[in-house]
């Protein structure tokens, strides 16, 4: 209705992050243009408004400057409201290692505190807990503690909201200090190797570890060498700067390893699970020849002319031609073949599993196995 008005009255919440200082409060009517007007400049008004906040500050602290890697450090801080103005809403106290001053998303999570507002004009807390550091690096050099880290509550200073100090992880440096093996070893066989591992440090080490053996085919430990031990050296914790055991351990050679130049990798902290000062040097290898024995068919025994569908008995001997032993079961197998080269064409006739057989350098295995000739067999002149 032309030449009408009306008055309304509303409660608006205030965000507790704004920051403070001069702000305008913006009223729109029509605010859904819902009407069709001549003029649709004149549906704002500006007031403005001075937005006041508190102000959050860690005004003591008891924080170390060191710590030893795999034990708990305790931490105690009090923040406090120090303006006039009551802090409505709540936020987090979190504490961090970094590897410089400034606070950012590569530091190191500790622990936080959850505080739930309000906290009054002038009024405080004080939080204790124990932080631990066993999943922290040793190049860490600050420790950085922050009241309302994800800036929940608007405050009027935000730099006093940060305590950043020096720092230093206190940690180990597990080395293998000696390693021994046989020169030579054929594969699948038992041998004894013994190695040391030496706390090179001069803080104890606390947290567990183990010791590793691989099996590579260079001096460089990756994903593609064979693991052929580990040991548990928790028995050993606390383990002081200087202090040493040593290990003598049977250890079997895969009996797949083909044969050649190997090395054996002897690696301390293998799943870098303790905290150290150099994680480069916990490798200690010594080389190894890994021999095989070499099967050879030196001797068989067959009709020279079957019917198909007949079952006939074939025997042959197998000699071990190489210098060491066989560990391995193996299977033997026959097939019926147009010529005399194998390939994947030829026809499976029967395979002998002969177990776990040792075949000792110069020994020969004699096999013999009911073998029936399929009745749809070419009839011509063949090979087995």
């Amino acid at each position: 209705i032309r030449d009408r008005q009306y008055t309304n009255q509303a409660t608006v919440y205030i965000p507790s992050d704004l920051t403070p200082g001069n702000k305008y409060l913006l009223v729109r009517t029509d605010s859904g243009q819902a009407v069709a007007e001549s003029e649709e400049t004149n549906n704002y008004l500006a007031v403005t408004l001075e937005i006041v906040a508190p102000d959050l500050a860690i005004s003591t602290y008891t924080l170390p400057n060191e710590g030893l890697a795999g034990t708990d450090i305790p931490l105690s801080w009090t923040v406090t409201n120090t303006s006039q103005l009551a802090a409505l809403s709540s936020w987090s106290d979190t504490v961090y290692l970094s590897l410089d001053e400034q606070l950012d998303d590569n530091d190191t999570y500790l622990v936080s505190h959850y505080h739930s507002g309000p906290l009054a004009a002038a009024e405080s807390y004080t939080f204790q807990t124990d932080a631990s550091l066993r999943y922290v690096s040793a190049d860490i050099q600050y420790l950085i503690l922050i009241t309302d880290r994800n800036n929940y509550q608007g405050e009027t200073d935000e730099m006093n909201n940060l305590v950043v100090l020096p720092f230093e992880v206190l940690a180990p440096d597990l080395v293998i200090s000696e390693a021994e093996a046989p020169a030579a070893a054929y594969s699948g066989q038992d041998i004894d190797v013994s190695w040391t591992t030496r706390n090179d440090g001069q803080h104890d080490a606390v947290t567990y570890w183990y010791d590793a053996i691989y099996l590579s085919q260079d001096i460089w430990y990756d994903t593609s060498d064979r693991i052929i031990e580990s040991v548990d050296a928790e028995e050993r914790l606390p383990m002081a700067g200087g202090d040493e055991y040593s290990r003598l351990q049977s250890v079997e050679i895969p009996s797949s390893t083909p044969p050649g130049d190997w090395h054996l990798l002897f690696i301390t902290d293998a799943h870098q699970s303790a905290v150290e000062t150099n994680e480069l040097n916990n490798v200690l290898y010594t080389p190894i020849e890994i021999l095989s024995p070499d099967l050879g068919f030196v001797a068989a025994d067959a009709p020279s002319e079957v019917v198909v569908g007949d079952v006939v008995e074939i025997s042959w001997t197998v000699e071990n031609l190489g210098e060491v032993p066989t560990t391995a079961s193996r299977v033997d197998t026959l097939y019926l073949s147009h010529d005399p080269v194998y390939d994947t064409s030829d026809r499976n006739l029967a395979s002998h599993y002969t177990g776990s057989e040792t075949i000792t350098p110069g020994e020969t295995s004699e096999v013999s196995s009911q073998v029936q000739f399929p009745a749809n067999a070419d009839q011509c002149k063949q090979y087995l």
